[in-house]
């Protein structure tokens, strides 16, 4: 009785724990009432599809098996066990539960009823051939006649769908021949697409003179020839979108499935799963994330042919050519607006100074500078003029954190120098020398 006990809770246990893991389940039923063969379907209930693939398995071929002649036969679950070994060498019990204790099992002799006698039937007559379903009758739009309705309601789809005439081809219904087979001949023609899809409905009015001579709905079916792109095999989230892993082709297909094109999705990242040989729509990927909330960027600043870099934490996270906030890591309470360009990259650029002392090349000059005392001296080594002349403010030229620079004075052996200022005591930036870039 114990060891009994013992083996029930066992079963019981096995049987929770593969529950739990969701493993198919063949439960033993207690009793049942069949007659022979009997199947594991007939004696137990199946659960998943690797159990019920098992249920046409026989278990008792006839009542003379499992428990000699008599009507009823126990089928215990470690016989249930055996006979589906036996049955099927290579199930996988990593994957089925196998539950229950055992099945009283009552069979029933099988009714069999008295042949008629045969009788010289005639012979059947041979069944028709399946007609095959007839297809729509594609056309061409360059194909068509111009001068036909037809071909009217054709160049119409063209500009509605805004494509050449090679790339669309319609087909008609049976059931629109008589409004179709109108004649447009010098007739006048209203023709107003009024949906988009698979099948378009086209309101068409022909005039005559100023009467309406045949008037009502076309249902067309539409299929536009595009070049789309599909994945090679199985993407999932985040997965980069490159040319190994997509294929391109041109298909004919429905307006309106919003079908992605190669240049939009090469070099992008996936956002929705897409299976082997799908096609990618318009929101199945998005732009690469180049920097991440809280990564240092170097950021340059341009003011001509001068660059001025500095480091700053990203305050959010950018693609490629998106505009965000900086915080100087000179100056943490500073925010700094600039474009990331490549990852960990960013540029602020600022527009060109109009006065010439902020510009790479001295500006010849004829006679002396005005506001000056020493007219010999070349206009490179003038001293800036101060006071209220047109000197660009400093703000206006560039500012990167807390340095602003103040003034830039070229000098004759084609280097330049910055003057700039800086908020934080501590690093004072005074004058600083630069060799001109080529390219800023």
């Amino acid at each position: 009785m114990v060891r009994a006990i013992v083996k029930l809770g066992l079963v019981m246990l096995l049987g929770c724990a593969a529950h739990s893991l969701r493993a198919d389940t063949i439960l033993l039923r207690s009793s049942a009432r069949v007659s022979p063969p009997v199947a594991l379907r007939d004696i137990a209930d199946l659960e998943g599809p690797d159990a019920q693939s098992l249920g046409d398995l026989i278990i008792v071929e006839k009542s003379g098996e499992k428990g000699g002649n008599a009507r009823v036969v126990e089928i215990s679950i470690d016989d249930l066990r055996a006979s589906l070994i036996e049955a099927k060498p290579d199930i996988r019990w990593g994957k089925i539960a196998l539950n229950g204790d055992k099945c009283s099992v009552r069979l029933i002799a099988e009714k069999r009823e008295t042949p008629a006698p045969e009788q010289d039937a005639a012979p059947a007559p041979p069944a028709p051939a399946p007609k095959p379903e007839a297809g729509p009758t594609w056309h061409v739009v360059a194909d068509m006649n111009e001068q036909s309705l037809r071909s009217a309601i054709g160049t119409r789809l063209v500009g509605f769908l805004k494509a050449q005439p090679s790339d669309v081809r319609i087909a008609f219904s049976p059931a629109d021949h008589a409004l179709l087979d109108t004649p447009s001949a010098g007739r006048t023609l209203d023709i107003q697409p009024t949906g988009l899809g698979a099948q378009v409905p086209v309101l068409v009015r022909v005039f005559e003179a100023d009467r309406v001579v045949a008037a009502g709905t076309v249902r067309v079916r539409v299929e536009q020839k595009l070049n789309v792109v599909g994945a090679t095999r199985a993407l999932h989230r985040g997965d980069a979108v490159t040319r190994e892993v997509v294929f391109s082709e041109w298909r004919w297909t429905t307006p309106g499935e919003r079908l992605a094109t190669e240049e939009a999705v090469l070099g992008r990242i996936v956002k929705n799963r897409v299976q082997p040989g799908e096609l990618f729509l318009d929101g199945d990927v998005e732009a690469a994330i180049l920097v991440k909330r809280g990564d240092i960027v170097n950021i340059a600043c341009l003011s001509g042919s001068i660059v001025m870099n500095t480091k700053a934490r990203a305050l959010a996270n950018a693609v490629e050519n998106e505009t965000i906030e900086f915080a100087p890591l000179r100056n943490t309470k500073t925010k700094v607006a600039a474009r990331v360009v490549a990852p960990g990259q960013a540029v602020i650029g600022t527009p060109a100074p109009e006065d010439h002392v902020f510009q790479n090349e001295p500006v010849p000059q004829a006679g002396p500078i005005a506001g000056t005392s020493n007219p010999g001296k070349s206009p490179a080594a003038a001293p800036i003029p101060t006071g209220k002349a047109p000197i660009a403010k400093a703000p206006e030229l560039a500012t990167v954190g807390s340095t602003t620079v103040q003034r830039i004075t070229t000098r004759p052996d084609g280097t330049f120098v910055v003057e700039a200022a800086t908020k934080d005591p501590k690093k004072p930036v005074r004058k600083m020398k630069f060799i001109p870039l080529d390219e800023p």
